[in-house]
C-alpha cells in the first residue's frame, strides 16, 4: 500500500508562496494608488494594481484546480476536531476572498471603461459594460 503524504507537494507550496508574495506586493501598490473617481484615468500604478489583482485571481484558480486533483495531507491525530473544522472554514473563506476581491476590482475597472491587462501584455475582456453605473458601488465594495 502506498505511503500517505504528510506534507504539501512542491507545486502546492510554490503556488502558496507565489500567492502570498503577490499579495504582499499588492498592498503597498493599493495604498499608493490615487482615489478613483468618475474622471480618473488608469495610470501606471492603477494598471499595476489591476495586473497583480488578476494575477492573484489566476494563481488562486490554478491552486484550487491543483488542490482538487491533489488531496491535502491529513491533519495530525493530535489536532482537535474543532481546529480542523476552523482550518477548513478559514481556507474556504480565504479562497472566496481571494477570488471575489479581484473579480470585483476587474468588474469595477471594466465598468469605468478601463482596459484590464496582465502587465500591458495580455488584454483581458471587460466583464461589465464600459461606463456602467455599477462602477462606483462595485469599486466601493472592492
Amino acid at each position: 500500500m502506498p505511503e500517505k503524504k504528510t506534507t504539501y507537494g512542491r507545486v502546492a507550496q510554490a503556488l502558496h508562496w507565489l500567492i502570498a508574495g503577490t499579495l504582499i506586493l499588492q498592498f503597498p501598490i493599493a495604498w499608493l494608488m490615487p482615489h478613483i473617481g468618475p474622471r480618473t484615468q488608469p495610470d501606471t500604478i492603477i494598471n499595476l494594481h489591476l495586473s497583480f489583482g488578476t494575477t492573484i485571481m489566476f494563481l488562486v484558480i490554478i491552486r484550487l484546480l491543483w488542490r482538487l486533483t491533489h488531496p491535502v495531507p491529513p491533519a495530525l491525530a493530535s489536532v482537535p476536531r474543532w481546529q480542523r473544522a476552523a482550518a477548513s472554514v478559514s481556507h474556504i473563506l480565504l479562497y472566496l476572498i481571494l477570488l471575489t476581491l479581484p473579480t470585483l476590482g476587474w468588474a469595477s475597472a471594466s465598468a469605468r471603461g478601463f482596459t484590464v491587462s496582465l502587465f500591458g501584455l495580455i488584454p483581458l475582456p471587460g466583464i461589465l459594460p464600459a461606463h456602467s453605473r455599477l462602477a462606483g458601488p462595485i469599486g466601493d465594495i472592492h
